[in-house]
């Protein structure tokens, strides 16, 4: 039986920079069979430009979610989508319109590899070009260790191409949508290996993209923009961790990172400490009480 892949793109408000990624996709030399645009904003224009869109290869179509759903959300609606005509043995990518494959042989390389690695492990669920393992003790995301050009994590990170077997994803019902953003693929990740499946990390593919990504630092972890991802990516781990009885991990979580991290710079910053430590507050609140991304979206996205 042929194994067929499947791609949900998730987007928000960005008509171009989502059409931009799929004119990346063209390029792959393993394009998905077919591609579910998920817009959180309802776009006529991404709209339009979907239906518009041909392909000898990819059949694009468009679901506008009834409201902002979020990344988990909007994965989660894909998810379902696709799993309707898809085989147990086929492979779903989640992809995210600002982070496109930066070299052609991506979507490819890190199948060969899944379906090799399948073939020795029926355990394996998915592959990525990045992900960590999430330390029961302390909540912080370890690197992974390699093993040859493969290393074992517990959960793929978001925007490098993680890519799932559906009968994997159909297990454990795939995303969560009550996570909406921040932590989702952490929160699907864990899910699948306490579920007995195994995720792996391709470190051969990541050393050819490596330099290559899109710079993601630049801007202070606490500064005031980042603050709205901050609380939900936070809250959202405390959800985990509480789950899952990490009383250590929760204690050092909210002692290190929600209260003496921000104390730290009391005397360089002392009006944005006080303003650091009420979030680090409400976070702590939110996620020991398990409110979800969809009942507590503070501040307003």
């Amino acid at each position: 039986m042929s194994t067929r892949l499947f791609g949900v793109l998730c987007t928000y408000h960005r008509p171009t920079v989502a059409i931009d990624y799929l004119d990346h996709l063209e390029r792959q030399t393993l394009a998905p069979e077919v591609v579910v645009v998920v817009d959180n904003g309802a776009d006529p224009k991404l709209a339009a430009h979907v239906s518009a869109r041909r392909s000898e290869r990819t059949t694009y179509e468009y679901i506008a979610s009834p409201d902002n759903i979020g990344p988990a959300g909007a994965f989660k609606l894909g998810f379902d989508h696709v799993a309707e005509r898809a085989q147990d043995n086929d492979l779903l990518v989640h992809l995210d319109d600002d982070d496109p494959p930066v070299i052609d042989t991506a979507l490819a390389d890190l199948a060969d590899d899944l379906q090799r690695q399948i073939s020795i492990d029926g355990q394996i669920g998915g592959i990525g070009l990045s992900g960590g393992n999430l330390s029961p003790r302390t909540g912080l995301i370890k690197p992974p260790q390699p093993l040859g050009d493969i290393a074992a994590v517990d959960h793929l990170h978001g925007g490098y191409l993680p890519m799932y077997r559906i009968d994997a994803l159909r297990s454990v019902g795939a995303n969560d949508p009550t996570f909406w953003f921040g932590f989702e693929e952490l929160e699907l990740g864990r899910r699948l290996t306490l579920a007995g499946w195994r995720l792996l990390v391709d470190t051969r593919v990541m050393a050819e993209c490596e330099g290559l990504y899109p710079k993601r630092a630049g801007r202070p972890a606490l500064a005031p923009a980042n603050e709205w991802a901050r609380f939900h990516k936070e809250r959202n781990l405390l959800r985990i961790l509480r789950r899952e009885r990490r009383w250590s991990a929760i204690a050092f979580t909210v002692v290190g990172r929600h209260l003496l991290r921000p104390l730290s710079r009391v005397f360089v910053d002392p009006r944005g400490t006080v303003r650091r430590v009420r979030l680090g507050w409400r976070v702590t609140i939110a996620g020991l009480r398990g409110y979800t991304g969809t009942d507590d979206r503070y501040p307003p996205p």
